[in-house]
């Protein structure tokens, strides 16, 4: 298991773990979710993410099929916080069925 601490570009620092089969986003910062303070935890399977590329040096973006956007966080570490997230991806689709149509006659 990979962990670290990234700036989510659009509300602080976040835990972000990558797992063998998924990535863990936790929030730093309580968020107000019907009257009740709590820490956000989002999990997203390999097969949730449809890509991830870096922006620069100390930045990268996610996209994932169930979000309407993009995640963009910043580390130091980029790179192989990049590599980590395809390396994931890349055995899930490795672990898929090849499907293959068979013609009956």
């Amino acid at each position: 298991m990979f962990s670290l601490f990234a700036q989510y570009i659009q509300s602080g620092v976040n835990f972000f773990q990558v797992g063998p089969t998924a990535i863990q986003i936790t929030s730093s910062e309580k968020t107000k979710v019907l009257s009740h303070s709590v820490l956000l935890n989002d999990v997203y399977y390999a097969s949730e993410i449809e890509d991830v590329c870096p922006v620069d040096d100390n930045q990268f973006i996610l996209t994932l099929s169930n979000e309407s956007g993009t995640l963009t966080f910043a580390h130091n570490d980029c790179d192989n916080i990049v590599q980590v997230i395809m390396h994931i991806r890349s055995r899930w689709e490795l672990s898929q069925p090849v499907s293959t149509f068979t013609y009956c006659k």
